[in-house]
């Protein structure tokens, strides 16, 4: 959760220092791993919905390293 709970601040501090053209639209993407197991989700839905409300130009993705669900398309 302590990823999760960063990215906030992870997003201020790259837009700050990477200073991108068109920060509004820079293609930021959120990658949830190990989607295999379900039962050591640390981030439940219902903060994710509310992250992704809040930020609906970011991409979010799932993978699954263990299984290969997801990973390419990660990449």
């Amino acid at each position: 959760m302590q990823s999760f709970d960063n990215i906030e601040s992870w997003i201020t501090e790259f837009l700050n220092q990477g200073n991108p053209k068109d920060p509004e639209n820079f293609p930021f993407v959120l990658i949830g791993n190990k989607v295999d197991r379900e039962e050591d989700r640390e981030v439940d839905d219902y903060l994710l919905r509310q992250f992704l409300l809040k930020y609906p130009k970011i991409k979010h993705l799932t993978t699954s390293a263990k299984d290969s669900l997801g990973v390419e398309t990660a990449f």
